[in-house]
């Protein structure tokens, strides 16, 4: 293959080689269309690292046929399980390139991905950013037969030193597929850790996000499939995964990093809160919501946090009163419709409850907490169910939904 062909990016010459890796066990499904769509790249990458993770069904087999017509495929095998991580991070040692695509074994890239990719980097290069090491895009996830799954999942080009300040409040690259990463940046900061079994992807952004800048591209290339088998479906362990994540860091270091992005003194007190929030430091958090609403009272943000807080307290009837505050501002807003209805439905105001979870799954389709409250109450005769049996939302939704099981 002639590599100086790789090097121009709709026009720009941009001298920079590409290594895919990707992980996968168990994958027959979907690692053919998988690998297709890297091996038809516009801007061809050089080598596409198979890391396969003890595979036990004919994944192997698939990817050595494909190996044999295309040679930039290499499989490598490993004999017992390891996990994603590690595979990733084998993938990562032994390529080759100053670039990494990743790319899970049963997702789709865009043909366009590895173009945009690239030239985003010069792009924000010429424009005074001095070490772009990392480039994601918006995606769209699909169902097991390749279905679009509602809308497209978007972020916003963010300034290197807001970046740690807006990733340790949320992931904002929810999926590792199609995350394109300097190799030397990878090695420094020690690559995905292994120990981590959900929420590694995000923990290795925030250190990346320490190192230099993100560079966004604001067009969907990747497809991400959610099925039976995806390891980060669950809600209720990946919010466990967070917070082993957010536990590894100072407080005031998070208070640092959240101040420093350009917003407002109040939105910024309010995220710091939601964050204590999680950490179980509602005495720490509490002023910098009450500050901010003295500044701002019609903050939705702070009126909802504030509700989660005496959430926490049992404050019942204050927490009712702090959600209601926010559809008043908001009728839209999913998270306090379904947390509302949870404490109407706790006081047994059952007619009530129905009304506003229903209207949150029709706000927002796939929402699972309001999904299962409203099968809570209609599936129980009895009427006194108690609070520990409905799934409040701890914080607020983003405009399109991750799709998760129970």
């Amino acid at each position: 293959m002639d590599k100086q062909k790789n090097k121009v990016v709709n026009g720009i010459n941009t001298g920079m080689l590409s290594s895919a890796v990707v992980p996968i066990h168990n994958a027959v499904s979907y690692i053919c269309e998988t690998l297709d769509s890297l091996l038809r790249q516009e801007e061809a990458l050089d080598e596409i690292i198979v890391v396969d993770d003890a595979s036990t069904d004919g994944t192997c087999q698939i990817v050595e046929q494909i190996a044999s017509r295309d040679s930039r495929v290499k499989l490598h095998r490993f004999s017992s399980k390891q996990g994603v991580s590690a595979a990733r991070n084998y993938g990562v040692q032994i390529a080759k390139n100053d670039w990494i695509l990743f790319m899970d074994g049963d997702d789709v890239a865009s043909l366009q991905l590895l173009s945009e990719q690239l030239n985003r980097v010069k792009q924000l290069e010429n424009t005074g950013f001095e070490k772009v090491i990392l480039i994601h895009s918006a995606y769209q996830q699909i169902d097991q037969d390749g279905k679009k799954i509602g809308g497209v999942f978007r972020w916003k080009q963010v300034l290197p030193h807001e970046l740690f300040g807006y990733f340790i409040l949320r992931n904002h690259i929810i999926t590792v597929s199609g995350a394109l990463v300097r190799r030397d940046a990878l090695l420094e900061v020690g690559g995905f850790n292994p120990h981590l079994h959900f929420a590694e992807d995000w923990d290795l952004w925030l250190r990346l996000s320490l190192r230099g800048a993100f560079g966004y591209v604001d067009t969907p290339l990747v497809l991400v499939r959610r099925h039976q088998c995806n390891t980060s479906k669950t809600i209720t362990v990946m919010r466990g995964g967070e917070l082993a994540v957010l536990k590894q860091y100072r407080y005031s270091e998070i208070e640092k990093a959240i101040f420093r992005r350009n917003l407002s003194w109040e939105i910024n007190a309010v995220n710091y809160a939601g964050i204590l929030l999680q950490l179980d430091k509602c005495d720490i958090g509490l002023p910098f919501i009450e500050q901010a609403l003295c500044r701002n009272p019609l903050l939705m943000a702070g009126h909802f946090l504030l509700g989660l807080y005496n959430v926490k307290q049992k404050s019942w009837e204050k927490a009712k009163a702090n959600f209601a505050q926010v559809l008043e501002i908001d009728g839209d807003h999913g998270a306090a419709c379904n947390n509302l209805g949870v404490l109407l439905a706790v006081s047994g105001e059952m007619k009530e409850a129905l009304h506003y979870f229903h209207r949150a799954a029709t706000l927002y389709p796939g929402y699972l907490d309001a999904v299962q409250n409203m099968k809570l109450i209609l599936g129980k005769e009895i009427r006194n169910l108690s609070y520990e049996q409905f799934h409040m939302t701890w914080r607020e939704l983003r405009p399109v939904l991750l799709r998760y099981e129970e």
